[in-house]
């Protein structure tokens, strides 16, 4: 080889190095420095309880069938608990997700992958803030107004229980009692034909009492030309019973031969 072709083959290596050094020189800096930790990339889908959050989860989805993968797994899962319920009707990439994952909840704990922190899933740039909307309600969650034997009860739960209850006694204590009464037909039977009927029912009606009203009365007809007094009342059962009533009635003796119960009905 001569040496005019060995310093073309010389300046030929070297051109070739050159090159090289200056495509690396322009290339792009995570080319250069190797990929950024996905561990540094905040991530998230926002406050998935709220519109906004619910709309970064639709747009996320939108190319997507799962939240990690082309299975169901434990990104999902995780996803899906922190959603309060189904997404509304217009965001539909979400709501086709989230009834997907739900047909699997007899079997989310089956599905592959390890259940990671909210902050670990989603777009890049949007940080996770679903955690204390979850902690806010789960505080609220905390006030039991019935008790509870797992875990003991806070003095704003015990007070507000003893209100309810105080409520609820106050309203029954209100509402009247039901009064049982009853409707009686008596028949009073005189001596004789010569007896003042008139006057005999005077007496009867007489008798006063608390629980006890007099009504309509006639006078019916036995035989032998003697009339019975056929009289209506209305007791109160806890106050007045028919042995009281025959018993007074039956102490006019100048008057009433003895006194029967013609006919008693409940009202």
């Amino acid at each position: 080889m001569s040496r005019l072709d060995q310093r073309k083959e010389s300046h030929q290596g070297t051109n070739s190095e050159g090159q090289a050094l200056g495509s690396l020189a322009c290339a792009p800096f995570f080319l250069r420095c190797g990929p950024v930790p996905r561990s540094t990339i905040a991530m998230g889908f926002g406050d998935l309880k709220s519109p906004a959050g619910l709309q970064v989860l639709n747009d996320y989805l939108a190319d997507k069938s799962y939240i990690e993968g082309y299975v169901p797994s434990q990104a999902d899962v995780a996803v899906f608990e922190a959603v309060s319920g189904p997404p509304p009707a217009d965001l539909c990439h979400a709501l086709r997700w989230y009834n997907h994952i739900k047909s699997y909840e007899k079997e989310k704990a089956s599905l592959p992958g390890v259940k990671k922190a909210l902050g670990k899933y989603g777009p890049a740039n949007v940080e996770d803030t679903t955690e204390s909307g979850a902690t806010d309600s789960k505080d609220d969650d905390d006030i039991d107004l019935f008790g509870s034997d797992d875990e003991e009860e806070s003095e704003e739960a015990k007070r507000l229980r003893e209100e309810r209850l105080a409520q609820y006694e106050s309203k029954k204590a209100k509402k009247p009692a039901l009064v049982a009464k009853s409707s009686i037909l008596l028949d009073v039977k005189p001596w004789d034909d010569e007896t003042d009927m008139a006057k005999l029912e005077e007496c009867v009606r007489s008798i006063q009492a608390d629980g006890l009203v007099w009504g309509s009365s006639k006078l019916v007809p036995v035989g032998y030309g003697i009339k019975k007094l056929q009289i209506q009342c209305v007791v109160e059962d806890d106050k007045v019973g028919t042995d009281m009533l025959e018993e007074q009635i039956t102490a006019f003796e100048d008057y009433v031969q003895s006194m029967d119960v013609a006919a008693f009905n409940k009202i």
